[in-house]
């Protein structure tokens, strides 16, 4: 669990986002930047484009980790079972990231800048943040070309980024609301793969009849 955190502390997708959040806090371009994308527009053209394309850049990460995690070689023939657990222990990190950001919504107690409650973190960023850092994980996985896979893992980065980008063109959220999101997304969703997860994730059971030895069932987890 300590080398899972100091992991996700490390990673780019953790520190990068906390860095460029400490700058724009530090020169006070939090408003500036977000009145600047709520008003042109440069990417999504409007705010009802920009609110649709946070939802369907989020979904497509999501997609983008199932396919990934499909992708994650087993060995033996127990692909199916070996599936169903990571899927099931990844979507479990990606909402515990989601709920993690409800308290501190609570606390922080920020308005957003269209004056509705709730704007830091950003759970859309958050979410999509998770769902690509598991994502970065399976690649890690998978046995493909070096370039093949940066070329994936930054499709994930894009989506993820477009969708922290389109919440603040929306109106929804100042820049560090989508980059507090995405360090908290990302941090949570490396800390939970690579304390539960790996090539080795399920559970083993195993019956053992020796002539010279009493019957032995053994069970061993690994992480």
């Amino acid at each position: 669990m300590r080398d899972a955190a100091a992991n996700a502390a490390t990673h780019p997708g953790t520190w990068a986002p906390v860095i460029r959040a400490a700058v724009i806090a530090a020169g006070s371009w939090d408003k500036d930047i977000s009145d600047w994308a709520a008003e042109e527009r440069p990417v999504f053209g409007s705010w009802g484009a920009a609110q649709d394309a946070s939802d369907i850049l989020r979904s497509s990460a999501h997609v983008g980790m199932i396919a990934t995690a499909l992708l994650v070689p087993r060995g033996d023939d127990r692909w199916l079972s070996s599936v169903a657990w990571r899927m099931a222990w990844e979507h479990l990190g990606v909402m515990a990231a989601s709920y993690a950001t409800d308290p501190i919504k609570i606390w922080t107690d920020r308005k957003r800048p269209n004056k509705g409650p709730g704007s830091f973190p950003s759970w859309h960023a958050t979410r999509a943040a998770a769902y690509a850092g598991m994502g970065y994980r399976n690649l890690d996985l998978i046995n493909i070309k070096p370039g093949y896979r940066f070329s994936a893992q930054s499709v994930l980065a894009v989506l993820a980024a477009g969708t922290a980008w389109a919440r603040i063109e929306a109106g929804q959220h100042y820049p560090t609301d989508v980059l507090a999101g995405a360090a908290l997304g990302n941090f949570i969703a490396i800390l939970i793969h690579d304390a539960f997860l790996g090539q080795e994730e399920r559970p083993e059971f195993s019956l053992r009849i020796g002539a010279d030895k009493p019957l032995i069932l053994g069970f061993e987890e690994r992480f």
